[in-house]
């Protein structure tokens, strides 16, 4: 009778993780571009161009782990031992995150933002059901055939491609990952603005990258207007983070900048190749190809206008 309440509750224990990891990955899914973004402020991958592969190799095996809970199954265990080794590495990866770069949001459930001491504690609930999961098929293993357990193999690996494949289309696959002067990075922009239309790719500019909602960025728009009065300064244009509609307006109204406001949409993996650790960049850009870029600040007028005129009669 003991034997099978730890059966009956270890199945549901089963089901309540599989559903959790199902969620999750559905939900990354959905903002995969965002989730992308989040995995670099764990600061484990420094390379940019791994992140998309990184967000969507982590939506397979949730998939698949959830899906195989789901089903039942556990081949022999090692489901349940794939799921504790995924739990402490993820669980890991937030605290060193936590501890090291501070992270607000761990990502874990997409656009439901959740704190990394909350998220320990539910990877340590999702630990303890798994573990009574695991103890339940250990005292009564489940005994399907070989046909069963294909077929149900099956549909976990085509629920996990399917996951991938909703997240590959998402995906801003055509974001340029690499920021050095030997790419023409700005020629893919042609910036229509209020003020005119400017094509980043022919010609000099001051490119300004920043997000319509991030304080230190309004914050420089003062300083910026400051450097449209030197005439022997290149035009500049802002290519801004949109991620709401009407953000750009809003944006326009509260601070009053004199440059002109591209909208990049809703499209955080490309704002984020296009700048570095901070959350503002500014380029000096010619014919398309960075030249110089500052973070967190824009230059001393006289700092721009000497790299100007030096690039210029170089």
């Amino acid at each position: 009778m003991l034997l099978h309440g730890w059966t009956k509750w270890g199945r549901f224990a089963e089901l309540i993780v599989g559903a959790v990891f199902i969620a999750g990955a559905v939900l990354k899914a959905r903002g995969v571009n965002t989730f992308a973004v989040q995995i670099y402020a764990y600061g484990v991958i420094e390379n940019k161009a791994l992140l998309p592969c990184a967000a969507l190799g982590t939506l397979f095996i949730e998939m698949a782990i959830g899906m195989a809970l789901l089903l039942r199954l556990r081949l022999r265990h090692v489901t349940h031992a794939a799921l504790q080794g995924v739990l402490i590495v993820f669980t890991l990866l937030i605290i060193y995150g936590w501890v090291f770069f501070d992270i607000e949001d761990c990502g874990c459930f997409g656009p439901l933002e959740m704190s990394p001491g909350i998220s320990i504690a539910k990877n340590i609930a999702l630990m303890l059901l798994g573990g009574m999961g695991w103890f339940a098929a250990w005292k009564h293993p489940r005994l399907d055939g070989l046909s069963v357990k294909c077929c149900k193999s099956f549909l976990c690996a085509l629920g996990a491609v399917a996951i991938v494949a909703y997240a590959f289309y998402l995906l801003d696959r055509d974001v340029p990952l690499n920021s050095g002067q030997d790419t023409a990075l700005f020629s893919q922009f042609i910036a229509e603005t209020e003020e005119g239309v400017f094509d980043l790719g022919s010609g000099e500019y001051l490119v300004v990258v920043l997000s319509l909602t991030c304080e230190e960025c309004i914050r420089e728009v003062p300083v910026l207007n400051q450097l449209l009065v030197h005439p022997d300064l290149p035009p500049m244009v802002a290519l801004c983070l949109e991620e709401e509609e009407g953000g750009l307006e809003r944006f326009r109204l509260e601070t009053n900048p004199e440059f002109p406001l591209h909208s990049l949409g809703n499209r955080p993996l490309l704002y984020f190749s296009l700048i570095g650790q901070d959350t503002f960049r500014m380029y000096y850009v010619r014919d398309g190809r960075p030249l110089r870029f500052w973070d967190g600040h824009p230059p001393e007028i006289t700092e721009l206008l000497q790299i100007v005129r030096q690039d210029n009669d170089g």
